[in-house]
């Protein structure tokens, strides 16, 4: 009997709860919603967020502000937000190269890429697009790898800190010409691109928003993308595998995640709206205009695709031995 009534008022209590829950979700949002970007201005990530904040305000009658906070590999936003009131008013950019790689490039950290977090979507995937300084002779991807493989030691390529998808990239590419490298650490995209106008880099693998602008100066000069898809935005830019090297392939995913324990409703909405606008026509022009391409995930296939890739990183992570620290 006992039991009994402990076990009544145990259902009870959940089922107070989710009632509780409920109705909270139907008054979200209550508040403007901030989308906490992990890096400087520029780039994809800084791209989805600004192409998504107006929209997705309109469909949920908020505003939706963009806020950077770039750092320490995207750690200080991920915490930021992993701490943040789990109501969905505080949406992390999250980004493949941060959220599926940090965890095998840091000693500690204090979040965790699938339990301090709820999945809502992933809008954007992008390919890394392969630039270089116009005093660099290569004129192609395979011209690259050549002068590079003839030359140890004598080029750097810039990343957007240790450990980044950049760095990631560089090294794969010193294993795929057999060659030495310097990897040159910077705190984001934009300061990296910016030394490689200048001359100060010699190469730099980043998604196409950041390079796409100083491209079209002759500043720079983008050889290829990886992958096995070109971009919209580089319509004659060749592919890795084009050029004869299919297994240079390091793209990127960009989408939202909230704080764990965000009531299921709330992140559904959030996932709903965001299809909607990232199926049309205004969104899909504004990030394949920059060299995105747009590949919704809602809830569960992004659950699938952030463990998939968080067992990838750790393999190549550990085969290279690369660290942050």
């Amino acid at each position: 009997m006992r039991y009994t009534v402990v076990a009544k008022r145990f259902a009870t209590l959940l089922a107070t709860c989710a009632l509780a829950m409920s109705a909270f979700a139907q008054t979200f949002p209550s508040r403007p919603i901030t989308l906490v970007v992990p890096v400087t201005p520029g780039g994809s990530a800084d791209l989805l967020a600004r192409q998504m904040a107006e929209p997705l305000g309109k469909a949920l009658g908020q505003t939706v502000i963009v806020e950077n906070r770039p750092g320490a590999s995207g750690n200080i936003a991920a915490s930021y937000v992993a701490k943040a009131k789990p109501d969905g008013h505080t949406l992390l950019v999250a980004y493949s190269g941060f959220q599926a790689a940090n965890p095998f490039l840091f000693k500690s950290l204090d979040w965790d890429p699938i339990k301090s977090f709820a999945t809502i979507a992933i809008l954007l995937n992008s390919p890394q697009a392969i630039a270089v300084a116009d005093k660099v002779p290569a004129r192609t991807f395979k011209e690259l790898v050549t002068y590079a493989k003839a030359n140890p030691g004598k080029l750097n390529y810039g990343t957007a800190g240790a450990g980044s998808l950049h760095h990631i990239s560089g090294a794969l590419l010193e294993q795929l010409a057999d060659t030495r490298m310097t990897a040159i650490a910077y705190k984001g995209t934009g300061p990296v691109v910016t030394d490689l106008a200048a001359g100060n880099v010699d190469v730099v693998i980043t998604t196409p928003p950041g390079v796409i602008p100083l491209s079209q100066t002759g500043k720079i000069r983008i050889l290829a993308v990886t992958g096995n898809r070109r971009v919209t935005a580089l319509p004659h830019v060749p592919t890795a595998a084009e050029e004869g090297f299919p297994n240079f392939s390091v793209d990127a995913w960009f989408g939202f995640m909230a704080p764990a324990g965000t009531p299921p409703e709330i992140a559904k909405r959030l996932a709903d709206e965001m299809e909607k606008i990232a199926t049309g026509d205004t969104f899909k022009k504004g990030v394949e205009g920059a060299g995105s391409n747009v590949q919704f995930q809602g809830i569960a296939a992004f659950d699938a695709t952030l463990k998939r890739d968080i067992a990838m990183f750790q393999r190549v992570i550990k085969a290279a031995n690369i660290s942050a620290e």
